[in-house]
């Protein structure tokens, strides 16, 4: 799965949504000559308001250039404008056109989808968020810009201590969006597993459905609910880091952690410490099963112990027995140790933990998350030259059939753009369009399938490389 949206992608994926909104509404007063006075006033204030996030955006591409900063604020009044914009494109696209002058000036008059005063209210919350977001054209620091984007002004503060450890819940705002009805779903069911004790959830979907972003929503929540005699834990298996895959290292991990947050907790990791080095022996590896224990007699020393894992199956061959034992982790004697596990639904996985005592929940990223990233891959590859510079009307038409056919999969997205971007006019581009595979399978057999004959060779070589290194290979070490 590619990296998640940065600041600058999320804006610009914003301005692309906001053009679009732009030229429904054009259309509309271009045809309705006496339009009503509050649509004028729409149009205006979102040409007003897509002016500023230009601005906005030139200032951000500058600032993100500064790699020492990682960003863990979220950017509340971009995301609240993304809401109002994406409201106003699903009910403006619902407007009919006739190929009829007159009749399509009467149909277009009776089908404005709002009433004069939910325009009003409109044209005033897009004055609103342009107000608060020309500060942002002041900042001076990418620190400073972001607490402009951001309603909460001392979130940097109040972060500090767990930036490092949830860096990647930068993607919560700027990949997946969660509006408020999906805030209230899995609110729903987070709720239920935060306040209860002993229970168990399971998150699974899709490669690219958003697992990992609701992994870092799920750990923020146990940090923010963290009260004495609660302990918390987190582990990330990454499928580029073979160290993170072995299973001895995944409860190590859970261990130390949870070790650093008792006293008691510490001499007992101490002590094992100590078994495994013993003087005048040969020492010895830390055991996935004797970590089990140590863990279940940690959990005594607390009265509630949170526990989250992300990306269980990209455990490789040791899926099966990792999940065995993370579930006998997950029934502790003392019944007070709740897991959250998020994986791909694999059958290993799948065996262990549908359970009664662990409840499970598909993962599917919403159509609005998936257009949002197409918006804002398609402005930035246009930016860079990489993608051809059609005109809106194919533009329009290559969004719309990406998102319709990604099945909230973003690395679908993602490669398929890959091959777009080969296309060097419009009728390439439209027939490329037309035969889109419908899977990540059928995609990466076109990739292969699409490799010179001369290549063959030295791509067998390198995906061997890759298969059997102990390590990850660096594109340097690949080319020597």
């Amino acid at each position: 799965m590619g990296d998640p949206l940065s600041v600058a992608g999320s804006i610009a994926g914003l301005i692309s949504i906001g053009d679009a909104v732009f030229m429904k509404i054009y259309h509309y007063v271009k045809t309705v000559r006496k339009a009503e006075q509050e649509v004028f006033d729409l149009k205006r204030e979102l040409v007003a308001l897509t002016g500023v996030l230009h601005n906005i955006h030139l200032i951000v591409e500058d600032l993100e250039d500064d790699k020492s900063f990682h960003n863990c604020i979220r950017i509340d009044h971009v995301n609240a404008c993304l809401n109002i914009l994406h409201n106003l494109e699903k009910t403006l696209g619902k407007m009919q056109f006739s190929k009829d002058q007159k009749t399509r000036t009467i149909i277009l008059r009776l089908s404005w989808p709002f009433k004069t005063a939910e325009t009003k209210t409109l044209c005033e919350e897009l004055r609103a968020h342009r107000g608060t977001l020309q500060l942002a054209l002041s900042a001076d620091s990418m620190v400073a810009l972001l607490q402009f984007l951001s309603s909460q002004k001392h979130i940097v503060a109040q972060l500090e201590n767990v930036q490092k450890a949830i860096r990647d819940n930068q993607e919560l705002e700027t990949r997946v969006k969660l509006d408020e009805d999906r805030r209230r779903v899995l609110n729903y069911f987070l709720t239920s597993w935060l306040n209860g004790s002993g229970s168990g959830i399971w998150l699974s979907g899709i490669p690219g459905a958003g697992k990992t972003v609701l992994s870092a929503l799920i750990i923020q929540k146990c940090l923010d609910s963290r009260i004495p005699g609660r302990a918390v834990a987190y582990y990330y298996c990454d499928y580029k880091n073979v160290q993170t895959q072995q299973v001895a290292n995944n409860f190590g991990a859970l261990a130390a952690q949870i070790a650093i947050q008792d006293e008691s907790c510490l001499i007992l990791l101490e002590q094992y410490y100590e078994a495994l080095h013993p003087r005048s022996q040969m020492e010895r590896h830390p055991s996935a099963e004797e970590l089990v224990k140590l863990l279940h007699q940690m959990s005594s020393r607390f009265d509630d112990v949170r526990i989250v894992l992300d990306g269980l199956d990209e455990c490789g061959d040791n899926t099966a027995t990792a999940s065995d034992l993370l579930f006998n982790l997950f029934q502790a004697p003392q019944k007070n140790l709740s897991l959250a596990l998020l994986s791909r639904n694999e059958v290993e996985i799948r065996n262990v933990f549908d359970d009664p005592s662990c409840k499970h929940i598909e993962v599917a990223a919403h159509t609005e998350d998936v257009e949002h990233y197409v918006r804002t891959e398609v402005e930035k590859r246009t930016r860079k030259k990489l993608l051809l510079n059609c005109n809106p009307e194919l533009k329009n038409l290559m969004i719309k059939r990406l998102v319709s056919k990604a099945q909230g999969m973003f690395r679908w997205v993602s490669c398929q753009l890959d091959h777009l971007c080969k296309c060097e006019t419009n009728a390439q581009l439209r027939k490329a369009l037309n035969q889109l595979p419908k899977t990540l399978h059928e995609t990466y057999e076109r990739i292969l399938l699409r490799i010179k004959d001369q290549s063959i060779p030295l791509v067998i070589k390198t995906l061997r490389w890759l298969a059997y290194s102990w390590i990850p290979l660096r594109i340097e070490e690949l080319l020597d």
